[in-house]
């Protein structure tokens, strides 16, 4: 038995090689099996206190190590290993018999120096009832079974090995925070279902509101999976700019053409109208309400930060949208032909029709066509149609803690943003009917249904 610490520090020696202190120990398998067996022992010791008080104190390194008294009246109290040996004699007057189960996957190993280490050993108890907590008994609360997750740091120190504190897994916390969230697009969405229309478009998207973490299904959360819903407003400002857009229509033959007697020289007379739009502007405003739905898995990085890698799905749907924006507008005739001869100035270039008292009729139609340049065309008064949209992302962040509790995340925020959109097909009517409110706006005619959003999650705990 003596050979045995020789042999044990021998395993660690050539299982820790090329660790740097401080680091946790991948290949610790040797060295986890005789923790665990050390706590094994501890833990028959505690069931047998009656008889083995000495032994089960003992293996504390010293008195500044606390245990959970998990059968204390105070159930939060943390006290020291004699005080628990005490409370456990008082509570169990024949023996303890608890039973518990050792989460060998949580276990963790890490160097502190060259022939020192820490093992942190997860593990569940399950405490029976009370003889004294039947009626009549002096300890009512413990009338019933109940199970505590605890965690044992256990110490290798040069040959011994001994507990430095047993700690209580804390129950998993969930967490309501204010949340905001600032974005930007990517990149422009297409409008390849639009001849021509190659506009630029930029969005930013702010979002803003409560955000409730929770654990819904054990008290304790060995995963570290959380999910997440909430309630958040959604402000999203798109910005369209297109410098210029032209529509022909060739050989429109309009009503007689009176010669200067005053006589009807064709009836057959034919003009090409120009349609242009000149430096469109727009900018869409819209105010939506939004519901998230997410789940995350946390890693911890130490006792003061979590890295948390998040999935989320949400819905918003606008209360409000509104538009402002404006356009040159010009109508131009060119190429009129009367008796197959076209009209041409003193000059010899052909006449250019820019001016309303030069207008035609369209002999088929009716329609008067009148003729203007430069002038400009509000898209304030359009009425908008509200709608929803869907997002989904990844955001990755980081949980940081004071004094033990969630109180800050930051983070990555990589979004795909559903874009409103409209089936309409751009032509000229679009800009010559200005007083047609029910035009959707330029904005909305993407074949892009998603775009693309960048940013942040900054969040704050209440």
């Amino acid at each position: 038995m003596r050979a045995r610490p020789a042999l044990l520090f021998c395993a660690i020696a050539i299982s820790t090689l090329a660790v740097a202190n401080g680091g946790p120990i991948e290949r610790g398998d040797t060295l986890k099996d005789q923790a665990v067996m050390f706590l094994e022992k501890h833990l028959n010791d505690l069931r047998d206190i009656h008889g083995r008080t000495q032994a089960f104190t003992s293996a504390f390194l010293d008195e500044s190590a606390r245990h959970p008294c998990d059968i204390c009246k105070d159930r939060k109290a943390n006290v020291d290993a004699s005080k628990y040996a005490f409370e456990a004699e008082q509570a169990f007057p024949e023996r303890f018999e608890f039973t518990h189960e050792v989460h060998r996957e949580g276990i963790t190993v890490w160097k502190l120096d060259k022939s020192e280490f820490r093992i942190t050993i997860p593990y569940t108890k399950r405490i029976p009832a009370s003889p004294l907590g039947k009626k009549g008994g002096n300890r009512p609360d413990l009338g019933r079974p109940s199970t505590v997750e605890l965690i044992a740091s256990v110490k290798y120190i040069n040959g011994r090995w001994g507990i430095e504190n047993v700690e209580r897994v804390p129950i998993p916390e969930n967490v309501l925070m204010l949340e905001l969230a600032p974005m930007l697009a990517m990149g422009s969405p297409t409008f390849d279902d639009q001849k021509g229309f190659t506009p630029d478009v930029s969005s930013t998207l702010i979002k803003a509101g409560v955000v409730y973490y929770f654990h819904p299904f054990s008290t304790l959360n060995t995963g570290e999976v959380w999910l997440k819903t909430g309630l958040r407003v959604a402000l999203r400002t798109t910005t369209l700019e297109n410098g210029d857009l032209a529509y022909d229509r060739l050989n429109l033959v309009h009503s007689e053409a009176i010669g200067a007697n005053g006589y009807v020289v064709d009836n057959n007379a034919t003009i090409n109208i120009r349609s242009r739009a000149r430096n469109i502007n727009e900018t869409v405003r819209s105010t939506a309400i939004e519901v998230p739905l997410g789940i995350s898995k946390r890693i911890s990085l130490s006792g003061a930060m979590d890295l948390s890698l998040e999935a989320e799905v949400s819905y918003a749907l606008e209360l409000a949208r509104s538009i402002d924006g404006d356009y040159e507008l010009d109508r131009i005739g060119t190429d009129h032909v009367i008796n197959g001869e076209t009209m041409n100035a003193s000059g010899g270039a052909g006449v250019e029709y820019t001016t309303a008292p030069e207008a035609v009729r369209d002999a088929t139609s009716g329609e008067v066509i009148d003729f203007f340049s430069g002038r400009t065309s509000l898209l304030d008064d359009l009425a908008l149609d509200k709608s929803g949209y869907l997002s989904f992302g990844f955001l990755p962040s980081v949980f940081i803690r004071k004094n033990g509790d969630i109180k800050y995340n930051i983070g990555l925020r990589v979004q795909m943003v559903g874009n409103p959109q409209s089936d309409r097909v751009l032509d000229a009517d679009y800009f010559l009917k200005e007083n047609d409110t029910e035009r959707p706006a330029l904005s909305t005619l993407t074949n892009s249904a998603y775009q693309l959003f960048i940013g942040l999650t900054l969040g704050l705990s209440l």
